[in-house]
């Protein structure tokens, strides 16, 4: 009797310890490349791109939390999943496309530096998805979802002059059906606060397309909805990207000994 009751309560407890709990949703991950490049954290090269690219497709619990990396012995989510140095072959066939809408802001024209963004996204987010030893379908989820939900269709485009935050989720949500979150940085040294990612939620499935509410909607520096928002324009070919204080100018002037 008593080895009944401890089978009993191993079986019991045996989906916690073995594995993660089931997550909620999916989280798809837009960055504006004007706003990640011109706050003097990355170098972009060859050129700030002036569109939306993908920053990642987070499998997402109901209270806003990343599913945990796979981990052999803290969090077995899945048996065997593909390995971080097999999924470079497993892509082949939609790298260009990747290439263009998934892309390292850091160079993009590097085969490599790509490689390695694909890498982390697949080892903090793909092992624990639904698509634990398909990387292709997952990778391949990421960019039906932006084709079908195209941001260059809003009427927020970028400009110089800031939207109210709520004008950008309305926006998103015109297209979507369904409330994004947006994440915000801020610019320096003008201390404005600018667009950086729009996050569009959906149901857990597989392959996801139904979109939904995302547990928050406002995340970075960004907090409410009267938040003055820029989107800014991607800088023209040559010039910084980070532009310099006047007074730096002043500065400059003042080591060379000239009168302004």
């Amino acid at each position: 009797m008593h080895n009944c009751l401890l089978l009993l309560a191993a079986l019991v407890f045996l989906p916690f310890t073995v594995g993660q709990a089931p997550f909620d949703l999916y989280k798809l991950s837009l960055r504006w490349p004007p706003s990640e490049c011109n706050i003097g954290q990355l170098k972009c090269t060859p050129t700030v791109l002036n569109y939306w690219v993908i920053h990642g497709i987070w499998p997402t619990y109901e209270n806003n939390t990343a599913v945990p990396k796979y981990d052999k012995t803290n969090n077995p989510c899945t048996h065997n999943p593909t390995k971080e140095n097999q999924i470079q072959a497993k892509l082949s066939s939609i790298k260009n496309t990747l290439t263009q809408f998934w892309p390292s802001l850091r160079n993009y024209a590097d085969d490599n530096t790509n490689l390695k963004d694909w890498i982390h996204e697949w080892k903090f987010h793909g092992q624990c998805s639904d698509y634990p030893t398909d990387p292709l379908s997952y990778f391949n989820s990421a960019l039906s979802l932006r084709r079908k939900n195209d941001l260059a269709g809003t009427r927020i485009q970028p400009r110089e002059e800031p939207y109210q935050a709520k004008e950008i989720v309305d926006a998103v949500k015109q297209i979507l059906g369904a409330t994004p979150e947006i994440t915000c940085n801020t610019h320096r040294p003008s201390g404005m606060i600018q667009l950086r990612e729009v996050r569009m939620c959906f149901k857990r499935a597989k392959p996801p397309t139904e979109p939904r509410d995302c547990p928050i909607q406002f995340s970075g520096t960004c907090n409410k909805e009267s938040d003055h928002i820029r989107v800014p324009p991607a800088p023209s070919p040559g010039h910084s990207q980070v532009p310099w204080l006047p007074i730096n100018i002043f500065l400059l002037a003042f080591c060379l000994g000239i009168v302004i």
